[in-house]
């Protein structure tokens, strides 16, 4: 298995998915530091703008799909309360997750 060899430091392919992930708040972050040390007559100041923008789009986007896979898990695990439920036949993005 590709798991138990030395290169891939005893981790999952879950965990190896995660980090790229887990980097964004991280480059953010050093984008953020960069920019307030960083003149705004240097060249480079509005391209960090930008790649701030663009950084703060891209962990939006993959905080809002982590939400909707936690709100999909939540549906299923409701699902498997009813026997002989088709759950092929629901939408990803239903609304079934009200709790009483």
């Amino acid at each position: 298995m590709a798991e138990s060899s030395p290169d891939c430091q005893r981790c999952s392919l879950k965990d190896m998915l995660i980090k790229p992930v887990q980097r964004i708040p991280s480059v953010l972050l050093l984008l953020t530091t960069l920019l307030k040390k960083t003149s705004d007559r240097n060249p480079d100041y509005q391209w960090l703008k930008g790649a701030i923008e663009l950084t703060k789009k891209v962990l939006d986007r993959a905080n809002e799909s982590r939400r909707l896979t936690e709100d999909l898990q939540r549906v299923m695990e409701r699902f498997k309360e009813f026997d002989d439920l088709p759950v092929s036949s629901f939408r990803s993005h239903s609304s079934l997750l009200q709790t009483s």
